[in-house]
C-alpha cells in the first residue's frame, strides 16, 4: 500500500484571510474613489466652472464646415463603462486577486496558494501602471496650471487633481498589501525554488512515523 504525501499550510489560515479582505477592502475604495473622480471631476465636467449644462462638442468649435457655415450638432457621448479606465478594468482583478486569497487561505493546500501568489504578482504589475498614471495626471494638472494653489484652479480640475492623489494613495496602500502577500505566499510554498519529485511513503514508513 503506497500512499503520497500530502502537504497541508495551517499556518496561511490567519494572514491569508487578513491579507484578502484588505485587499478587498482597499479595492472597493480604490474604484469608489476613480468613479467619483470620473463623475465629479473634469473628465464628466470639464475643465470650465461657467459649463452648466456639461455638454461636450466633438469639435472646439460649434461652426464646422470648409466655409465655416455648418452647425455642429453632434454631441460626445461620455459613457463609463467597465474598461474605460485603467482602474475600473483592473478592478475587477484584484477583487479576483482578494477572493482567491480567502480560498488559499481556507484550503490551505499547495495549488490554491500557488494561484494567490501568481494573481499577486499580476495585481501588482497593473498597480505599477496604475500608480505612474495617477502620478502624471497629477504632475500634468500642475504643467498645465501651473500651480498648486487651489485658487487658481477650476472647481471641476480640483476635483479630478484631489481625488487623483486619493487614488495613488490607495494605490500605493494596496502595492504594500500585495507585495507582503507575494512574499508571504511565495515564502510558505517555498516558490521560485527547484521542486523534487513527490516522496513515496511506504506502510511500515507510515504506520512508525
Amino acid at each position: 500500500m503506497m500512499t503520497y504525501n500530502n502537504q497541508n499550510y495551517p499556518f496561511f489560515r490567519v494572514p491569508g484571510i487578513i491579507l484578502s479582505c484588505l485587499v478587498l477592502l482597499f479595492t472597493t475604495a480604490l474604484l469608489s474613489t476613480e468613479l467619483g473622480r470620473l463623475y465629479s471631476g473634469s473628465n464628466n465636467r470639464g475643465r470650465n466652472d461657467s459649463n452648466e449644462a456639461f455638454q461636450y462638442s466633438i469639435f472646439s468649435d460649434t461652426i464646422v464646415g470648409f466655409n465655416g457655415n455648418i452647425m455642429n450638432p453632434k454631441l460626445e457621448n461620455r459613457w463609463v463603462w467597465p474598461w474605460s479606465t485603467a482602474t475600473l478594468l483592473f478592478s475587477f482583478i484584484f477583487f479576483t486577486t482578494g477572493i482567491v486569497g480567502i480560498i488559499s487561505s481556507q484550503r490551505q493546500n499547495y495549488s490554491s496558494i500557488l494561484t494567490f501568489f501568481i494573481c499577486s504578482l499580476f495585481s501588482i504589475c497593473l498597480l505599477i501602471f496604475l500608480i505612474a498614471t495617477y502620478s502624471t495626471i497629477i504632475v500634468g494638472w500642475k504643467s498645465i496650471y501651473e500651480t498648486n494653489e487651489e485658487d487658481s484652479i477650476p472647481s471641476f480640475v480640483r476635483i479630478d487633481k484631489n481625488l487623483s492623489i486619493v487614488c495613488l494613495a490607495i494605490s500605493c496602500g494596496l502595492f504594500i498589501i500585495l507585495l507582503i502577500s507575494l512574499i508571504l505566499a511565495g515564502r510558505i510554498i517555498n516558490a521560485c525554488t527547484r521542486k523534487g519529485i513527490p516522496r513515496v511513503i511506504n506502510t511500515y514508513e507510515h504506520v512508525s512515523g
